[in-house]
């Protein structure tokens, strides 16, 4: 009974939480440790002195709430019962105070990933078109309307076909002239309970069409089974990957590479989107696309077509 018990617990957070748990409750013991205190019972007073210990490690205030939450379960999974660190006034006090601190740090930049930048993405890339690896960062960059961990195998996990993209997740509508195709995302960071959402990237004829970027790194790739974006070694692309890819070539473009990350496309949805999009069809979208011409399956013929004639004439 006892292994059952530890796997329901175990499944009741998600793995990124408990990565971040993990994380926390390690801190937390090595604060315990420094101090020369028992770990349980994570009183108030311990708790106020645990977030100035984070504090002076320079982390940020989101930080020490995650993981003053990962003490809280370190507590519940001892049976120790629930600290309830949301009612402790002096705790709230003492991470206001760091919030204020940090509230005048300079804070990082980050630019969004839009047309214009992969078009110059495009120009760089250009110059290496034979490269395996350069066709398959095209592919990911015209597919990069979702979150990178979507796309690509996370830095502290292994691919995992039943979580991440894989070869067989990809369909076409016409296997001889495809004019869409059908990705299926099996999770995401907004889909816990994994229900999974099938998103069509639609054919468009432009520099940036998704259907004709992921068609040309198919026919490179092969039909293998396996992770869908893996690299010439045959490894599947991580996030850090990615991001090193990404910066070295915006670098080559001219750009500031230090002021873009994965999550660049995700702005650069938001920021292409805002173009002459009404609000309402953005809130219809979910998940907003960060390159001009990509269309979601699921929205009304009416609505496709006001995003595609709004978001194809965008100059961001």
């Amino acid at each position: 009974m006892g292994a059952s018990v530890q796997r329901l617990l175990q499944a009741g957070l998600a793995q990124s939480t408990q990565r971040v748990y993990a994380s926390g409750k390690r801190e937390y013991l090595a604060f315990c440790r420094a101090f020369d205190t028992p770990p349980l019972p994570a009183t108030e007073q311990k708790l106020v002195k645990f977030t100035a210990f984070l504090a002076n490690q320079g982390l940020k205030h989101q930080t020490m709430k995650s993981y003053l939450s990962a003490t809280r379960h370190l507590q519940i999974e001892c049976g120790g019962g629930d600290p309830r660190v949301e009612s402790m006034p002096l705790l709230e006090l003492a991470l206001r105070g760091a919030k204020r601190e940090q509230a005048g740090a300079a804070k990082r930049t980050r630019l969004p990933i839009t047309p214009r930048v992969l078009s110059r993405l495009r120009d760089v890339w250009s110059l290496e078109a034979s490269d395996p690896d350069i066709v398959m960062m095209w592919a990911v960059c015209c597919v990069g309307f979702f979150r990178s961990g979507e796309l690509v195998v996370s830095d502290s996990g292994a691919f995992d076909p039943n979580q991440h993209l894989s070869f067989r997740d990809v369909t076409v509508d016409d296997p001889k002239h495809p004019n869409r195709i059908f990705l299926r995302i099996k999770q995401s960071k907004t889909d816990p309970f994994r229900k999974g959402i099938t998103i069509c990237l639609s054919k468009t004829g432009q520099q940036l069409c998704p259907v004709a970027a992921l068609l040309s790194y198919l026919v490179m790739r092969g039909k293998e089974d396996g992770p869908l974006f893996h690299l010439r070694g045959g490894g599947p692309l991580m996030r850090a990957q990615l991001v090193s890819r990404l910066r070295r070539a915006l670098s080559w473009a001219g750009l500031d590479p230090e002021k873009y990350g994965g999550h660049s496309f995700r702005i650069g949805a938001a920021t292409t989107a805002m173009c002459g999009v009404p609000v309402d069809v953005i809130k219809t979208l979910g998940r907003w696309r960060s390159q001009a011409y990509q269309l979601y399956i699921r929205i009304p013929d009416p609505q496709l077509s006001e995003i595609s004639k709004c978001l194809a004439g965008a100059e961001v």
